[in-house]
């Protein structure tokens, strides 16, 4: 008896263990899928902004970089809490490309 409730309590911690590793890769996967989409929707639109800006002064591998930057600070940020965005993810993005390119 006392080996059958040890099992059945190994089994137990085992899929929960199993579930909460199922839920971090489901989160995971979550924000992965809002990144990406973030990603792609305001790419061109901070590429064409900071092209209009300062386009004799950065190359374009220059402000590619710029720009995956800007979109893993927002992503910390969001990810560390307290985060409150203000303005359109677009224009978050946009201050944070600019500011880059003025260091």
């Amino acid at each position: 008896m006392y080996l059958c409730n040890m099992a059945k309590n190994f089994e137990d911690k085992k899929s929960k263990q199993l579930l909460e590793d199922i839920e971090r890769i489901n989160e995971l996967a979550l924000n992965v899928n809002v990144l990406t989409v973030i990603y792609t929707d305001h790419k061109q639109g901070c590429l064409n902004f900071m092209r209009s800006m300062y386009d004799k002064h950065r190359f374009d591998d220059d402000i590619q970089d710029i720009y995956s930057d800007a979109v893993e600070t927002l992503y910390g940020k969001v990810k560390a809490g307290g985060f409150e965005l203000t303005s359109t993810i677009q224009t978050y993005l946009n201050s944070i490309c600019r500011n880059n390119l003025l260091k």
